[in-house]
């Protein structure tokens, strides 16, 4: 069955490429990293992961993104110490959470569902858990957990009616994928028993409510700098204002119309407009444009554009950037919600708005949020409108009305103040069943695997070279553990001193690694499959610096520490290109420096060879730091000195990077095997 799957995946993914690609040149982010769609890592993150031990949350884009944030803070509440990888699969998604997630997270697209793929991605991050926002079911990924005995956990699950039916029409794939899961806690009884029809047996269902009504808070900054923005823009942040909130193609010549006839029963009426693609904003300029109403857009005062004159104060604040949609709420007469007028289905969020004691009025296609819809509306906390006019009319009458305006503001706040626990509820499922995994282990004797040090630097050698290193592995449990087998990389032979190692024992892997075939920078991994149930694969990651056979490894004096230093620094050499047939401005460059040992440390201070030359210091993990070095110039200056990065460790109170400049062609990055 799942060989059909894997081919109908594949003819879909060649279908809809074209239409990714263009995506990608529109948007502008999807470039970025995009090579983790494939399963393919930085070293620095390659680093960040190895070891495994964290607990990987999914959340699609921007929506579910804000939910799984609040999620992660409130399970790291719950169990102090968590560790978390999170996947997105937009760029608009990846750009938000690299802003709000915590410095000991690690951020990744979500990989392709092709099963080597997935291998890869599993074999990474080891994950003890997988948490779902919403309900995206991959089955290959599924699949692969399952085997490596992780438990998955959908969180605030949810399936249209839309989805429903779409999913009938492969329920057979369905239904063996939900297998695969855990539980599914899902927003409503109609969620539950959609689910139920497609397969998903009844005692892996929980209804829950849904966790956007405590993932969405009040932001006193988001306000203030709102208000900012209005006054900036010319606008008077007391006036009667419309935001009509992530818009979709159709509803922005709606809502100007609207806003355009309006004025002349309130003239002091605004308008915040804010679509839901950024990518739009040059086709809804210019409907801002022909409607004639004055206007200043968002990327313009960001860019120093001269700000409107005195007497021709804007009307409309066409919001053309991403991350201010809460501010804008806050400074609100009434909303409108967008993707729910015309031809448009689904909906945004309502809560957004509601949270902030604002009047909410959206169309009719609110697909999206069933239940959410239901209790807003038995609250009279929304209005939902048929059409356009319709729209006009209710807005008309709001704004005659500020009384009955206000009051349907806290009708809706008061709603999501009641409609709090969601978050708790789930956060308790999945911390309960993380104790029922730790009760399963203290009762049944299970092995228990240690890796001391799983990352080994050899530093700058030559081509010629072979490197040796034996990683220890430690059985701390309280059964023999299996070692099953180990998985290599080209040029690298492996062998186990011990198949079984005891309670209480340790063994050795040595690793041999011939390196002829490599130069550049080569950082490569090997996996080690085992019987512990909850480390079932550890990875070894090899990692320095091959010079061609041609130049003696004596060129570039070698960084490999010694081992009582156990701080490891990838790359070791910061080697840089002179191409004369290109400009040769300032570059950028990344170090990886981690404790082995997995000790906190402290950088002290950067010594850089050259004034010109700045750094950027952030956490890598709890036991490392991440160093961007930057003003790089490869010229004959910087060939041969050494960046000094000086530490806390009494140990290694100093670690030397060299710097080479090489003449592109001579020095070149291995490839992947």
């Amino acid at each position: 069955m799942w060989f059909f799957y894997n081919i109908l995946f594949g003819i879909a993914y060649l279908v809809l490429m074209p239409s990714f690609l263009l995506r990608m040149r529109r948007r502008g982010g999807y470039r970025q990293d995009f090579s983790e769609r494939f399963g393919r890592y930085a070293d620095a993150k390659r680093v960040a992961l190895a070891g495994g031990g964290r607990i990987w949350v999914h959340a699609v884009s921007v929506g579910e993104a804000v939910v799984a944030l609040q999620f992660i803070r409130s399970l790291r509440e719950a169990r102090p110490g968590a560790r978390f990888v999170i996947s997105t699969t937009t760029s608009t998604g990846h750009a938000m959470l690299a802003e709000r997630k915590s410095a000991d997270d690690v951020l990744i697209y979500f990989p392709m569902d092709f099963p080597w793929i997935i291998r890869r991605v599993v074999r990474c991050i080891n994950p003890v858990a997988l948490v779902l926002m919403e309900c995206e079911l991959w089955p290959n990924l599924l699949r692969a957990l399952y085997r490596a005995k992780v438990p998955v956990w959908v969180v605030n699950g949810r399936i249209s009616q839309a989805s429903y039916k779409g999913y009938r029409r492969v329920r057979m794939f369905f239904r063996r994928a939900a297998q695969w899961v855990t539980g599914f806690l899902v927003q409503t009884d109609g969620d539950a028993g959609r689910l139920t029809a497609l397969g998903v047996p009844p005692e892996k269902l929980e209804v829950t409510g849904s966790v956007k009504y405590d993932a969405v808070q009040r932001d006193d900054a988001a306000e203030a700098a709102a208000r900012k923005i209005l006054i900036d823009a010319g606008m008077d942040p007391e006036a009667p204002c419309l935001v009509a909130g992530s818009t979709w193609p159709g509803e922005e010549g709606v809502i100007l119309n609207c806003v355009k006839r309006l004025r002349e029963h309130f003239p002091a009426l605004q308008l915040i407009l804010v679509p839901r693609h950024m990518e739009r904003r040059q086709e809804v300029e210019r409907l801002v444009r022909e409607s004639g109403l004055p206007y200043v857009r968002r990327g313009a005062m960001l860019a120093g554009e001269t700000p409107p004159e005195k007497g021709t104060a804007p009307v409309v604040l066409l919001a053309d950037t991403t991350g201010e949609l809460m501010g804008y709420y806050s400074v609100a007469t009434l909303v409108f919600v967008g993707k729910s007028l015309g031809e448009n289905h689904g909906g945004q969020n309502p809560i957004e708005p509601a949270v902030w004691g604002k009047t909410v009025i959206t169309g009719p296609n609110m697909e999206n949020f069933p239940g959410v819809l239901d209790e807003m509306l038995d609250a009279e906390a929304l209005l939902q409108v048929a059409d356009a006019r319709a729209l006009e009319q209710t807005i008309q009458r709001l704004l005659a009305d500020p009384d009955a305006c206000a009051e349907g503001g806290r009708r809706a706040r008061a709603l999501v103040a009641s409609r709090r626990g969601a978050m708790a509820r789930s956060v308790s499922r999945v911390v309960g069943c993380f104790l029922l995994m730790l009760l399963c282990r203290s009762a049944w004797a299970v092995p228990r695997i240690v890796c001391p040090d799983p990352v080994f630097n050899f530093g700058t050698v030559g081509q010629d070279t072979v490197v040796e290193h034996s990683f220890v592995i430690e059985n701390k449990g309280d059964s023999p553990l299996e070692l099953t087998d180990v998985k290599g990389c080209c040029g690298a032979s492996v062998k186990l001193q011990e198949s079984i190692v005891e309670p209480g024992t340790s063994t050795v892997c040595k690793v041999v690694f011939a390196l002829r075939q490599y130069v550049g920078n080569v950082s490569k991994s090997m996996y080690l499959h085992n019987s512990d149930p909850a480390l079932p694969i550890v990875q070894f990651l090899f990692s320095g610096v091959v010079l061609p056979s041609t130049n003696s490894a004596a060129a570039v004096p070698a960084v490999q520490l010694p081992l009582a230093e156990r701080l490891v620094v990838v790359p070791s050499v910061l080697i840089l290109d002179v191409n004369p047939a290109s400009a040769t401005g300032p570059m950028v460059r990344y170090l990886a420096l981690r404790s082995s040992q997995r000790l906190p440390f402290q950088i002290t201070e950067i010594q850089m060879p050259l004034e010109s030359m700045t750094h950027r210091i952030t956490p890598l993990g709890a036991h490392g730091w991440r160093i961007e070095i930057g003003g790089l110039v490869a010229t004959s200056a910087l060939d041969g000195k050494e960046l000094r990065i000086l530490t806390d460790r009494v140990e290694t109170p100093e670690v030397r990077v060299p710097i080479r400049v090489v003449t592109r062609g001579v020095q070149e990055t291995g490839g992947a095997h």
